[in-house]
């Protein structure tokens, strides 16, 4: 009985040697010189991946401006994974963001980075002495030269082993380069000590609308000069308070807007500011807008323009100094005295004269919160400016229920700002 292989027949030679059958042969060395060639394939990439670096996405952080408000936004770019890829996100840094961004450079671009070096978390950078001496580039407030230090620690702390980051200028953190002070890198911003990553200056910050109109082009448009009305277009209504003396009605009026959800416009003296600064500082941190009232509330028409200035600047300095907010451009005459000289005077000082359309009458003694509540609430009308006081006894009382008759009337509460709009 003959039994035949069907898949592959076993065939002999002349010499009756087994013999593979045909086509085996060729089928083998085919298979082995496929592979050569993977094997080939894989060292060659493997050589490839050691001679050309990997490249990452990577977050770096410019200055965005949004009116009078600064924070910072990242620009997507592929940076070089290499042994140092530290390296590449400072030069990124230095080459500045793609112009159609509209984000604003954070080091100049003559800057060179010496060294970069990364230890125990901290990364040692230093830079060469153009960063400190071109810094006009880039520099502006001293709220821009912080995000200026800022965008740097976020730009090379995202990759996660650094924490912190150390500046060197020329390989020193003391001392005099070109004639500029290291301890003093951009002017107000130290780098005596190590910055680390802060995530609050990134993305537009959570602040009330008028933080957000550049108060100045407003001022420009409107001509400067003096405003005693805003828009009358909307049923709009700005409710502003002067705070010159005393707090009797302060807290009152704080928890009163605060709880209406209303931001308004305060104008202090510099006396009240240096008498009260955590007044001052709960004002700002419940977002009110703050304007200037001069520093020792003079009559300014019987004494002239001799001490306007340098009653303006001292004022700006202390509020400023207290809650990092300019009082520009807005400016108040203590007791509305003023003339063409006066307000020409302020304009050129770099402040719009506010006046009035509706003065409560607070601040005498006589009214009732009644008769307070009654004059508001029966002169008001679209884009008017309602003059009030801090230190007004009565206005505990007036102010909750003229809060609540005009919004049932329709009328919107907002800033100084955002009714000259």
């Amino acid at each position: 009985m003959h039994y035949e292989n069907e898949i592959a027949k076993i065939e002999y030679d002349s010499t009756g040697e087994k013999t593979l059958p045909h086509g085996v042969l060729e089928w083998g060395i085919a298979f082995l010189l496929i592979m050569l060639f993977c094997i080939a394939v894989v060292l060659s990439c493997q050589n490839y991946s050691r001679t050309v670096p990997s490249t990452s996405e990577a977050k770096i952080y410019f200055i965005a401006r949004e009116g009078s408000v600064s924070y910072l936004e990242p620009v997507i770019k592929r940076i070089q994974m290499s042994e140092n890829p530290y390296k590449y996100l400072i030069e990124a840094l230095i080459t500045g963001p793609p112009p159609a961004t509209g984000l604003m450079p954070v080091l100049p671009p003559t800057t060179r980075v010496l060294k970069v070096v990364k230890s125990n978390g901290m990364l040692v950078v230093d830079f060469s002495k153009e960063v400190l001496t071109d810094a006009n580039i880039v520099s502006g407030s001293s709220e821009n030269q912080l995000l200026c230090l800022w965008a740097v620690a976020n730009t090379v702390t995202q990759l996660g082993d650094v924490r912190r980051v150390r500046i060197l200028i020329e390989g020193r953190r003391r001392g005099i380069v070109a004639g500029k002070r290291i301890e003093n890198f951009w002017g107000s911003s130290p780098i005596s000590l190590d910055i680390s990553r802060n995530e609050k200056v990134i993305g537009k910050p959570d602040l009330p609308a008028w933080r957000f109109v550049d108060k100045q082009a407003l001022a420009s448009k409107l001509g400067w000069g003096e405003v005693v009305r805003g828009n009358a277009s909307e049923k709009i209504i700005a409710l502003t308070f002067d705070a010159g003396a005393g707090i009797a009605s302060v807290d009152s009026i704080l928890e009163e807007l605060n709880e209406h959800g209303i931001t308004s416009t305060f104008f202090l003296t510099g006396q009240f500011a240096e008498k009260y600064p955590e007044i001052v500082k709960r004002i700002a941190a419940f977002g009110h807008e703050l304007g200037n009232h001069s520093y020792s509330h003079p009559n300014f028409v019987e004494s002239g323009v001799g001490k306007l200035a340098r009653e303006l600047e001292k004022t700006e300095s202390i509020v400023q100094g207290l809650t990092g907010i300019s009082t520009k451009p807005y400016f108040r005459f203590p007791y509305g005295a003023r003339n063409k000289e006066l307000i020409s005077q302020v304009n050129e000082l770099g402040y719009l004269s506010v006046y009035w359309t509706i003065d409560s009458l607070d601040w005498m003694s006589q009214e009732t919160p009644d008769s307070i509540r009654a004059r508001v609430v029966s002169k008001a009308s679209p884009g008017a400016v309602v003059l009030m006081h801090c230190n007004s006894p009565q206005q505990k009382e007036a102010l909750p229920p003229i809060i609540s008759e005009l919004k049932s009337e329709g009328y919107k509460f907002v800033t100084l700002t955002e009714a000259l709009k």
